[in-house]
Formats: C-alpha cells, sequence, structure tokens
C-alpha cells in the first residue's frame, strides 16, 4: 500500500500559479491587462519548473490577486427616488438647505435623463467639496448621499497623507509593494461606482 506524498514546495508554487491563469481566464479585466498578467504568470511558470526561484514568486501573486479583486464588472444601480433622497437628508441632518437643494437638482437632472431615455448618454458625476472644520459633518453628509443613491461608500482620508504613494500605491519592483488607498477601497467596496 503506497501513501500518497505531498507536493514539494516547487509542485505546490506551479500549482498555485497554473491555479492563478485558472482565475484571470475566467475573470472579466481588460484585455490588455489580462494578457500583460497571463504573460507574466507563463514566464514565471516557465522559470519554476526549470528550478529557477525566483523571489518574484510572491509579488507577482499577490498583484494578480489585488488586480482580481478589483470588481471590474460589478456596479451598483443609481436609486433616483427624490422623495426617498430628501427624507434620507433630512433625517441625517438639521438644516443645510441650500446644500441639500443642490443634491436634489442634480438627482432630478439624472431622473429625468432617465425617464427621457437617454441611458445612452453616461451622465458625468459631479465633484462636490464639502469645506468646514472637522466633526462639522461633512463626511456624513457625504455618506447619506450615498445611501440615498444606494451607493457603497468609502472614505479615503487625506489629513495626513504624506505621499501620493498612499493614494497609488508602490509599484511592484519593490519587495512590500501594496495598492493604494484607492484600489484598497474599490476591493472592500465591491463595486465600481462608490461614493
Amino acid at each position: 500500500m503506497e501513501s500518497a506524498q505531498a507536493p514539494n514546495s516547487g509542485e505546490k508554487t506551479l500549482l498555485e500559479i497554473s491555479s492563478l491563469l485558472e482565475k484571470v481566464e475566467k475573470t472579466s479585466i481588460p484585455p490588455e491587462l489580462k494578457e500583460n498578467i497571463k504573460e507574466a504568470l507563463t514566464r514565471l511558470n516557465r522559470a519554476m519548473q526549470h528550478g529557477v526561484y525566483q523571489q518574484e514568486y510572491e509579488q507577482t501573486a499577490r498583484y494578480v490577486e489585488w488586480i482580481l479583486g478589483i470588481p471590474w464588472t460589478k456596479s451598483s444601480e443609481d436609486n433616483l427616488d427624490i422623495k426617498k433622497a430628501k427624507e434620507i437628508l433630512d433625517q441625517s441632518h438639521y438644516g443645510l438647505g441650500s446644500i441639500k437643494n443642490r443634491i436634489l437638482e442634480y438627482l432630478s437632472v439624472l431622473k429625468l435623463q432617465q425617464d427621457q431615455g437617454e441611458k445612452r448618454i453616461k451622465p458625468h458625476s459631479s465633484v462636490l467639496c464639502f469645506v468646514g472644520l472637522p466633526g462639522t459633518g461633512k463626511t456624513s453628509f457625504a455618506a447619506s448621499i450615498a445611501e440615498s443613491l444606494g451607493r457603497k461608500f468609502i472614505r479615503i482620508a487625506m489629513g495626513g497623507v504624506s505621499s501620493p504613494m498612499v493614494l497609488r500605491g508602490q509599484p511592484r519592483a519593490f519587495p512590500q509593494a501594496e495598492p493604494g488607498a484607492i484600489v484598497r477601497n474599490l476591493v472592500r467596496s465591491g463595486t465600481k461606482n462608490p461614493s
């Protein structure tokens, strides 16, 4: 009776690379990026088959996992119910009438475009800039807008950001490279259009 041997670390790594290749094939990522990832994994696979250990394996595997985690095709449908949006804004914040009216105007225009069948025109998202002292309700107001639209809400704090690398992430060439705050929060939200 033969006992099954556990695969050694090289065989295990080859299995992990082929598993990553299968995952890349099944996902809906941009075609150019898909080809780049497949080429990198194929090169890595070839190197591992010839017994050349590459320190790059962990970096490449981590990079591919992050790429696969990005919600490339998942988006939330906007809820353009003006009455519900007004209720949510009124429940969460007292006063601020001019700001609420501006938000409701914008939602009304989107609703009108949708009702007139202008779905082929993708409305551009407005950039809202809330200015005020800490604790005055800027973040909670933004969360209320996201809730009224039916979108996930992410918050990236800009206070104390000392480098653009915090937002963008480090290049893969660095051993401890991690994606930036934008990609991490996209993965965490699970949709490609969070507020």
